[in-house]
């Protein structure tokens, strides 16, 4: 004979944690559309020309994890003003493997000129990589499988307690 759930479990399983995925997916949707929306804005900003000063490695340890950082600093000019930038995209750039790191840091050599891509209403807002990357579509996909998780849930949890399973 299976054991017996008490009415409080099921009402957990059955009407709340299906739920609880799906506005956890649709949190992951929000977030992932935002990333996205303002990745893809980056690529409508103004643009100058600007140089790279530095580029190098940076390591970190955070407990048995080290993670690898490409560390870019540009400068650029705008009415006047000389600028500095490090970011390459709106995302923090940060690699488990070390030669993903080089390979960033190799693409922009000391000198080297590049195109600086800038907010026109924040010009100190500025990125080299303008776009979406690949980050957003991840966390959306994540917020489309819980969503879906949940309703799948929803439904064949309601149907066991139904039959009395």
């Amino acid at each position: 004979m299976p054991p017996t759930i008490s009415p409080v479990i099921k009402v957990l399983f059955a009407r709340i944690f299906p739920w609880l995925c799906v506005v956890m997916g649709g949190f992951f949707l929000y977030s992932g559309n935002q990333a996205l929306s303002s990745a893809k804005a980056t690529a409508d900003w103004a643009r100058t020309e600007g140089q790279i000063l530095a580029s190098s490695l940076e390591s970190m340890q955070q407990g048995t994890n080290r993670t690898y950082h490409p560390l870019i600093v540009y400068e650029y000019r705008l009415q006047g003003l000389v600028l500095h930038g490090t970011r390459l995209t709106l995302r923090d750039h940060a690699f488990s493997r070390s030669t993903e790191a080089e390979s960033v840091v190799h693409r922009y050599p000391v000198g080297r000129a590049v195109t600086v891509y800038y907010d026109p209403f924040s010009v100190t807002e500025a990125v080299l990589e303008p776009g979406s990357q690949w980050q957003p579509y991840v966390i959306l996909g994540i917020g489309g499988l819980f969503i879906l998780a949940g309703l799948c849930l929803a439904v064949v949890l309601r149907k066991m307690l139904r039959r009395g399973q």
